[in-house]
C-alpha cells in the first residue's frame, strides 16, 4: 500500500494545485500490468522527463505530498522492473510518454529511457497521467488476490482519511476531516475512510479528564533547506548544514487530536502521524505502554 501511495500522492499534489473539482484516481491490475489513472491536468514533456530521472522533481520535498524522481522510482521498482508514464494536458494534441527499465538500468549501469508523443484510444480524458506498471510474477499473484486487494482498499483508507472524510462522529472542527473533490479506486471497488471509534467530546474519563483534547501548537517561523532539509533562523541566507541557497521561509504548526478509544484492542491503537492531511506513520505506539 505504501508503494501504491507514493504513486497516488502526485496525483493529489495535481489535483491540490490545480483546485480540481472532480479528481479521480482509478487503479486496476489486468494480465499483470498495474495501471493507476488519474483525470489531473497532466504534464508537459520537460516535467515528464524529470519525473523518470532520479533525483529530479519540479516539487518540494518537503511540501508536497509525493515526489517523482527518487521515490518515486523505489516504489514502482518494489513491483515491477519496466514502469511506463503516459501524460496529456489539455493543449496538447496527443499524449506524451516515457518508459524505464529498472533491470535494463542496473545491468549497463546507464540511466536510458524513452520518451515519444503517442496516440491512445478509446481515451475520453481531455487531460490527466496514467502509469503502467509490468509487475513482477509474484507481485502479480499477491495483488490478483480478492484478500490482498480489499487489504490494500483498507490500508489505503487509514492513509487518506483526512482527506477523504466529512467527519469523525464525536469530533468537531477541522481535525474532524477536510474532505477533498477526489475519489480514489481499486479494480472498481471505492476507498473509503478508515473513521476513528472515539468517545465524544462531551465525555470524561473517570477522574474527569477529557475524552477528546484537542492540540494546536503554533512554532516560530524557520526557513527550510528544499537541499537537505535543515531548518535555518528567519535571517539566514544559505543553509549552515549543506551551503544550499535553496532556502525558505515556512510556517510551522503542529495540530490534531487525542481521544478515547470506543473499545479495546492489543493492536489497532496508538497516534496517527500527518504530513499536508496525509498520514505518513499510522498507529505509531512509542509512547504508549500496554498493560
Amino acid at each position: 500500500s505504501h508503494c501504491f501511495a507514493e504513486i497516488i500522492d502526485n496525483s493529489i499534489d495535481n489535483f491540490k494545485k490545480n483546485d480540481a473539482v472532480d479528481g479521480r484516481i482509478d487503479i486496476s491490475i489486468e494480465n499483470g500490468v498495474l495501471r493507476f489513472v488519474d483525470n489531473g491536468s497532466g504534464m508537459d514533456v520537460t516535467s515528464l522527463e524529470k519525473s523518470v530521472k532520479a533525483g529530479s522533481s519540479d516539487k518540494s520535498k518537503y511540501t508536497d505530498l509525493g515526489l517523482f524522481g527518487v521515490g518515486f522510482n523505489i516504489a514502482t521498482s518494489k513491483l515491477g522492473d519496466i514502469t511506463t508514464i503516459y501524460t496529456k494536458q489539455v493543449t496538447s494534441p496527443n499524449w506524451y510518454s516515457a518508459s524505464l527499465n529498472i533491470r535494463e538500468l542496473i545491468r549497463k549501469k546507464s540511466y536510458l529511457y524513452e520518451c515519444n508523443e503517442v496516440e491512445l484510444k478509446g481515451l475520453s480524458s481531455v487531460s490527466g497521467t496514467i502509469i503502467e506498471i509490468q509487475l513482477k510474477r509474484e507481485s502479480a499473484a499477491e495483488l490478483s488476490r480478492k484478500s490482498s486487494q480489499a487489504k490494500i482498499r483498507q490500508q489505503l483508507g487509514e492513509i487518506y482519511s483526512y482527506m477523504i472524510r466529512q467527519g469523525v462522529p464525536g469530533l468537531s472542527g477541522d481535525v474532524a476531516g477536510a474532505k477533498l473533490p477526489v475519489s480514489i479506486t481499486f479494480q472498481g471497488e471505492a476507498v473509503v475512510p478508515k473513521l476513528p471509534c472515539i468517545w465524544g467530546e462531551a465525555r470524561t474519563t473517570t477522574n474527569g479528564d477529557a475524552a477528546v483534547i484537542k492540540i494546536d501548537e503554533v512554532l516560530t517561523d524557520r526557513k527550510l533547506c528544499e537541499t537537505c532539509g535543515h531548518w535555518e533562523l528567519p535571517q539566514a541566507d544559505m543553509c549552515s548544514n549543506c551551503s544550499s541557497t535553496d532556502i525558505h521561509l515556512v510556517e510551522r504548526r503542529i495540530w490534531g487530536w487525542l481521544g478515547v478509544q470506543r473499545y479495546i484492542d492489543t493492536d489497532h491503537y496508538g497516534i496517527t502521524y500527518l504530513r499536508n492531511g496525509r498520514a505518513i506513520d499510522v498507529l505509531n505506539k512509542g509512547v504508549f505502554k500496554w498493560y
